[in-house]
Protein backbone atom coordinates (compact mmCIF):
# COMPACT_ATOMS: atom_id res chain seq x y z
CA UNK A 1 0.00 0.00 0.00
CA UNK A 2 2.89 2.26 0.62
CA UNK A 3 4.69 3.84 -2.48
CA UNK A 4 8.27 2.60 -1.62
CA UNK A 5 9.97 4.60 -4.62
CA UNK A 6 9.67 7.09 -1.94
CA UNK A 7 12.12 5.86 0.15
CA UNK A 8 15.05 6.60 -1.54
CA UNK A 9 14.70 9.71 -1.33
CA UNK A 10 14.63 10.04 2.31
CA UNK A 11 17.21 8.73 4.83
CA UNK A 12 17.34 5.69 7.16
CA UNK A 13 16.44 8.14 10.04
CA UNK A 14 13.84 10.11 8.37
CA UNK A 15 11.76 7.25 7.41
CA UNK A 16 12.04 5.95 10.60
CA UNK A 17 9.81 9.26 11.60
CA UNK A 18 7.77 8.72 8.93
CA UNK A 19 4.10 7.64 10.34
CA UNK A 20 1.29 5.71 8.16
CA UNK A 21 -0.43 9.40 7.83
CA UNK A 22 2.19 10.93 5.96
CA UNK A 23 2.60 7.54 3.90
CA UNK A 24 -1.25 7.69 2.90
CA UNK A 25 -0.74 11.25 2.38
CA UNK A 26 1.99 10.78 -0.25
CA UNK A 27 -0.12 7.58 -2.13
CA UNK A 28 -2.76 9.98 -2.64
CA UNK A 29 -5.14 8.42 0.58
CA UNK A 30 -7.21 10.58 1.80
CA UNK A 31 -5.56 12.07 5.04
CA UNK A 32 -8.69 11.19 7.39
CA UNK A 33 -8.07 7.36 6.35
CA UNK A 34 -5.17 5.16 7.90
CA UNK A 35 -3.70 2.86 5.61
CA UNK A 36 -3.03 -0.33 7.12
CA UNK A 37 0.42 -2.41 5.79
CA UNK A 38 -0.73 -5.19 3.30
CA UNK A 39 1.65 -7.63 4.66
CA UNK A 40 0.31 -6.74 8.62
CA UNK A 41 -0.43 -10.40 8.84
CA UNK A 42 2.87 -11.44 8.59
CA UNK A 43 4.55 -9.17 10.56
CA UNK A 44 5.89 -10.60 13.82
CA UNK A 45 5.07 -9.24 17.44
CA UNK A 46 7.70 -7.20 18.84
CA UNK A 47 8.44 -3.62 18.70
CA UNK A 48 7.97 -2.39 15.63
CA UNK A 49 4.80 -3.97 14.89
CA UNK A 50 3.91 -1.83 18.77
CA UNK A 51 5.15 1.40 17.09
CA UNK A 52 2.94 0.70 13.65
CA UNK A 53 -0.30 -0.49 15.55
CA UNK A 54 0.56 2.83 18.17
CA UNK A 55 0.20 5.27 15.20
CA UNK A 56 -2.71 3.77 13.45
CA UNK A 57 -6.50 5.15 14.83
CA UNK A 58 -8.72 1.87 14.21
CA UNK A 59 -11.40 4.37 13.75
CA UNK A 60 -9.68 5.91 10.77
CA UNK A 61 -9.19 2.21 9.29
CA UNK A 62 -11.58 1.11 6.83
CA UNK A 63 -13.86 -2.40 7.14
CA UNK A 64 -11.24 -4.65 5.11
CA UNK A 65 -8.74 -3.59 7.11
CA UNK A 66 -9.86 -3.31 10.80
CA UNK A 67 -10.09 -7.13 10.89
CA UNK A 68 -6.42 -7.34 9.69
CA UNK A 69 -5.58 -4.76 12.39
CA UNK A 70 -7.17 -6.64 14.83
CA UNK A 71 -5.39 -9.71 14.62
CA UNK A 72 -2.71 -7.91 14.58
CA UNK A 73 -3.20 -6.34 17.96
CA UNK A 74 -3.97 -9.88 19.31
CA UNK A 75 -0.54 -10.93 18.15
CA UNK A 76 0.93 -8.33 20.26
CA UNK A 77 -1.07 -9.01 23.02
CA UNK A 78 0.01 -12.13 23.19
CA UNK A 79 3.39 -11.13 23.07
CA UNK A 80 2.98 -8.80 25.88
CA UNK A 81 1.18 -11.41 27.79
CA UNK A 82 3.90 -13.92 27.54
CA UNK A 83 6.59 -11.41 28.74
CA UNK A 84 4.46 -10.11 31.49
CA UNK A 85 4.24 -14.04 32.68
CA UNK A 86 7.51 -14.43 32.16
CA UNK A 87 8.72 -11.31 34.31
CA UNK A 88 6.54 -12.64 37.39
CA UNK A 89 8.31 -16.54 36.86
CA UNK A 90 11.51 -14.43 37.54
CA UNK A 91 10.24 -12.53 40.43
CA UNK A 92 9.66 -16.24 41.86
CA UNK A 93 12.86 -17.58 41.68
CA UNK A 94 14.30 -14.18 41.57
CA UNK A 95 16.85 -14.02 44.82
CA UNK A 96 16.07 -11.01 46.97
CA UNK A 97 19.10 -8.33 46.86
CA UNK A 98 19.79 -4.64 47.00
CA UNK A 99 19.03 -1.97 44.23
CA UNK A 100 22.60 -2.91 42.42
CA UNK A 101 23.18 -6.95 43.28
CA UNK A 102 23.56 -9.11 40.81
CA UNK A 103 20.82 -11.06 38.79
CA UNK A 104 20.76 -14.43 40.58
CA UNK A 105 18.25 -16.94 40.67
CA UNK A 106 16.96 -19.81 42.62
CA UNK A 107 15.92 -23.25 41.78
CA UNK A 108 13.13 -22.96 44.57
CA UNK A 109 9.99 -20.65 44.73
CA UNK A 110 10.76 -17.36 46.67
CA UNK A 111 8.21 -17.62 49.51
CA UNK A 112 6.98 -14.07 49.15
CA UNK A 113 6.48 -13.82 45.13
CA UNK A 114 3.11 -13.30 45.35
CA UNK A 115 3.21 -10.29 48.00
CA UNK A 116 5.77 -8.82 45.64
CA UNK A 117 4.04 -9.62 43.01
CA UNK A 118 0.79 -8.21 44.25
CA UNK A 119 2.53 -5.08 45.96
CA UNK A 120 4.16 -4.33 42.23
CA UNK A 121 0.76 -4.16 40.04
CA UNK A 122 -1.45 -3.37 43.19
CA UNK A 123 -3.36 -6.80 42.96
CA UNK A 124 -5.70 -8.48 44.95
CA UNK A 125 -4.77 -11.26 46.55
CA UNK A 126 -6.56 -13.60 44.37
CA UNK A 127 -5.60 -11.88 41.32
CA UNK A 128 -1.75 -11.90 42.31
CA UNK A 129 -2.46 -15.57 42.88
CA UNK A 130 -4.09 -16.23 39.75
CA UNK A 131 -1.04 -14.99 37.56
CA UNK A 132 1.36 -16.63 39.70
CA UNK A 133 -0.34 -20.10 39.21
CA UNK A 134 -0.50 -19.10 35.08
CA UNK A 135 3.13 -18.54 35.56
CA UNK A 136 3.80 -21.84 37.87
CA UNK A 137 1.75 -24.19 35.29
CA UNK A 138 3.80 -23.03 32.29
CA UNK A 139 6.91 -23.05 34.42
CA UNK A 140 5.87 -26.94 35.28
CA UNK A 141 4.47 -27.50 31.89
CA UNK A 142 7.55 -26.19 30.22
CA UNK A 143 10.32 -28.57 32.29
CA UNK A 144 7.41 -31.36 32.08
CA UNK A 145 7.57 -31.27 28.44
CA UNK A 146 11.35 -30.25 28.19
CA UNK A 147 12.30 -33.58 30.28
CA UNK A 148 9.81 -35.79 28.19
CA UNK A 149 12.04 -34.34 24.74
CA UNK A 150 15.23 -35.52 26.34
CA UNK A 151 14.62 -39.09 27.28
CA UNK A 152 12.90 -39.22 23.98
CA UNK A 153 16.03 -38.06 22.40
CA UNK A 154 18.01 -40.26 24.85
CA UNK A 155 16.30 -43.37 24.08
CA UNK A 156 16.52 -42.58 20.35
CA UNK A 157 20.47 -42.36 20.46
CA UNK A 158 20.81 -45.79 22.70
Amino acid sequence: MFDLELAPRFSDQELEQLTVSEFAAWDGVEPDRHLVPADLDSWEPGPWLAAVLSSIDPARVNGHDIVTLMRAHSRQVAHDQAGYYRSIGEVATAVPTGDDGPPERSQEWYEYANMEVRAALTLTRRAADSNASHTIGYRSNRSCALRISLSAALRVRV
